[in-house]
């Protein structure tokens, strides 16, 4: 899949859908000839857009599509620094004469600390 590079890639048609699937109440377009849905939402970006509303609703803002889009990117955008992080750690090789503690120690140490 490629990467996402834009708020855009959550196109409006894929909200509608995960807000109609979660049982918000949506308008439905004049122009629409059927009463199914073109465009379904993909999984993938399912996860991040439902993740985005449930945001919203916590911090008591509007579910307007342009707080969705913005949210759900930075969503993607997190797991994408975190998945980068994760592969950096596992390719690197620990000396076995190093204790758990002490590698427990490092990790923990300010140089590992992730900016947010």
């Amino acid at each position: 899949m490629k990467p996402i590079k834009s708020m855009n890639a959550f196109k409006t048609s894929y909200i509608a859908d995960v807000k109609e699937k979660l049982g918000f109440k949506v308008r439905v377009s004049p122009r629409r000839k059927n009463s199914e849905r073109k465009m379904k939402c993909p999984d993938f970006h399912a996860r991040f857009i439902s993740d985005a509303i449930k945001i919203l609703q916590k911090e008591c803002k509007p579910l307007t599509y342009k707080n969705i889009q913005e949210t759900a990117f930075k969503l993607y955008q997190k797991t994408q620094q975190e998945n980068k992080v994760n592969k950096y750690l596992n390719s690197i090789k620990v000396s076995k004469s190093l204790s758990k503690e002490d590698i427990k120690d490092i990790l923990d140490s300010e140089v590992f600390e992730l900016e947010s």
